[in-house]
């Protein structure tokens, strides 16, 4: 079962691809694609792979990384 989450990152371009690279490699991410002003809307296994860990992935690139309610 797939599940979705937004992200708020950051506006700057290279940090953008920084964390999308990243959140990618991970196991149980299906998809990562770039949404407005810094945001990345990512389709992952929550069995595979959590919220959190999703985060704080994110957050190895950008302090200002947050999930956003959808």
């Amino acid at each position: 079962m797939k599940s979705k989450t937004l992200i708020q990152v950051a506006m700057s371009e290279e940090t953008l691809t920084r964390v999308s690279t990243r959140l990618t490699r991970l196991d149980g991410v299906e998809t990562v694609k770039r949404r407005r002003a810094g945001l990345l809307l990512i389709e992952f296994d929550p069995e595979r792979v959590g919220l959190r860990h999703l985060v704080e992935t994110a957050r190895t690139c950008s302090d200002r990384a947050e999930i956003v309610d959808l």
